[in-house]
């Protein structure tokens, strides 16, 4: 697809939203109809819906004459039928043969069009509308001169007789107004713009854009931008095939053209020269119109196929599937494994200053696991270790894994896990323990909590005892909230989970008296 090849082009099973047209004609690199073709012997009568249909489907930015595309043909190869649709009333008619492209464009220009225009930033260059009376803005804009270029619209001055021409009952243009839906006249807005105005936007896209005609200042910053970092990592073949596909030149001339297209200042000054003023005179119209030829110009080359095929081809690249690595070493950076050292020696040190002070770390210290030991006092230690270098939050368990990753540097064999699986701030337990036994292993509590609940249900199970379906329901949700809380008390039977199961009251009918032994079976 090259729209520039000449002067007319159809292209061949074209994307809409509305589907795939069989052709689309360009004038000038714009678009302006399209052609539904039928096989020979196909009666057309009635295809001009379809027509319709593609007519409108067209995405915004490609360059057109009009919306809905005001020329539609139906073809057989034989016979021809033509709608035009800027007729008051436009209806298909058979036809002789296609017409050519200067009767399209008088046609076109001396059919009247209604004074409503639905745009979006295409509105900011290359267009004058000077009878604009009202702009409606109802998206933000960050740009201070983009936001200007787009006010600039409804400033154009015009004479009585030319705007009474379109609008009779208007006397003349004295002022315009602005709707501003999103509360846009009163943001902070930039006084420049990024080169990869679009970063988000993939470089086969952007071409694809191009390659349809569309012309736009975002478009060519963009392009330049992407292809700038394309190059740098590119080969000297890759360079060589890119330079004729543009006549010899180095890619780094196309680059500068596409961001030159764009620069303001170097615009007012072709504006100047060729208006025949100085830059200062140079008006928000002539500077559109400069910027528009410099654009158009720019992207001109990107229209050959070939060119655009090779910035989209992948670099050779050897993958081999067949050789093994081997690894020849394992251990920490010497540096990380010193600070390491230094974070857990800085946590040992605060238990050791504070086993009198924290009530979390005085159990720990005197009491065997669990016994006594709540959540809330857990919380409490965890808000003392919220200080640096420690920055442990409460509220997020995963703020333990620093401190779990320095045991692991520093005691690699005692650590059974990488902190990955610390699910609740009570494992902060677990570090404590640790920190006061060195020689016991460092286990997320959840851990240690389903091993002893497994062998309490095998104890359980060799001195005959069977439990239903709902009394496991139940050990399993007692166990799951002592893992996640230390231990569990009667008055948690009255929340989620178990109030869910009917409570305090329906766990004694199903435990009895040894309800206490089931609550403590995991600690």
């Amino acid at each position: 697809m090259n729209i520039s090849e000449g002067r007319s082009v159809a292209v061949r099973e074209f994307p809409l939203k509305t589907g795939l047209a069989d052709y689309t004609l360009y004038v000038n690199e714009k678009m302006i109809g399209i052609v539904e073709a039928k096989p020979e012997g196909h009666t057309l009568t009635g295809v001009e819906i379809q027509s319709a249909k593609y007519a409108d489907g067209l995405e915004p930015g490609i360059p057109h004459y009009s919306i809905p595309l005001p020329f539609a043909y139906e073809w057989t190869g034989l016979v021809t039928r033509f709608t035009n649709s800027l007729n008051p009333h436009p209806r298909s008619r058979d036809v002789f043969t296609f017409h050519r492209p200067d009767e399209l464009l008088q046609s076109f220009r001396n059919t009247y069009n209604p004074r409503i225009a639905v745009t979006v930033d295409m509105i900011a260059t290359g267009t004058d509308v000077k009878p604009l009376k009202c702009l409606i803005f109802m998206r933000n804009i960050k740009s201070w001169s983009y936001f200007e270029q787009m006010k600039g619209r409804g400033s154009r001055g015009i004479d009585s007789d030319s705007l009474k021409s379109v609008t009779p009952d208007a006397a003349c243009k004295t002022r315009f107004v602005i709707v501003d839906a999103v509360g846009l006249c009163k943001q902070d807005k930039n006084h420049s713009k990024p080169l990869d105005r679009q970063p988000t936007v993939s470089l086969e896209r952007v071409l694809k854009e191009v390659s349809k005609g569309v012309v736009h200042p975002d478009l060519a910053s963009t392009l330049g931008a992407k292809i700038s970092r394309l190059a740098g990592n590119r080969s000297e073949g890759w360079h060589k095939d890119v330079e004729k596909q543009i006549d010899g030149r180095p890619v780094s001339h196309v680059i500068s053209t596409l961001f030159d297209s764009v620069d303001a200042d170097k615009n007012r000054e072709l504006a100047a020269s060729k208006f025949s003023v100085t830059p200062d005179q140079v008006t928000d119209t002539q500077l559109d119109e400069i910027e528009a030829e410099q654009v158009r110009t720019a992207l001109l080359p990107f229209h050959n196929p070939q060119l655009r095929e090779i910035l989209l081809r992948p670099e050779h690249q050897v993958i081999d599937k067949f050789t093994r690595d081997q690894l020849l070493t394992s251990s920490f950076d010497p540096e990380a494994k010193k600070r390491a050292e230094t974070l857990v020696t800085s946590f040992r040190q605060f238990i050791e200053d504070n086993k009198d002070e924290i009530e979390a770390i005085s159990i720990l210290y005197s009491r065997p696991y669990a016994a006594g030991l709540r959540c809330s006092q857990i919380k409490d230690l965890a808000r003392r270790l919220s200080i640096k270098p420690f920055h442990v939050d409460e509220s997020q368990p995963q703020t333990l894994l620093k401190l779990w990753q320095a045991f692991g540097a520093v005691h690699p064999d005692k650590v059974d896990t990488n902190g990955k699986h610390c699910k609740h701030i009570v494992d902060l337990v677990a570090l404590v323990r640790h920190a006061i036994d060195p020689d016991s292993p460092l286990r997320p509590v959840g851990m240690t909590v389903e091993e002893r609940f497994t062998e309490w249900l095998s104890d359980q199970q060799s001195s005959g005892g069977e439990f239903t379906d709902e009394q496991m329901q139940w050990l399993v949700a007692i166990k799951d909230h002592i893992a996640s809380s230390v231990m569990i008390e009667q008055d948690d039977f009255e929340y989620a989970p178990f109030n869910q199961f009917g409570g305090i009251g329906r766990a004694y009918e199903l435990f009895g008296t040894s309800l206490k032994a089931e609550m403590s079976l995991a600690s």
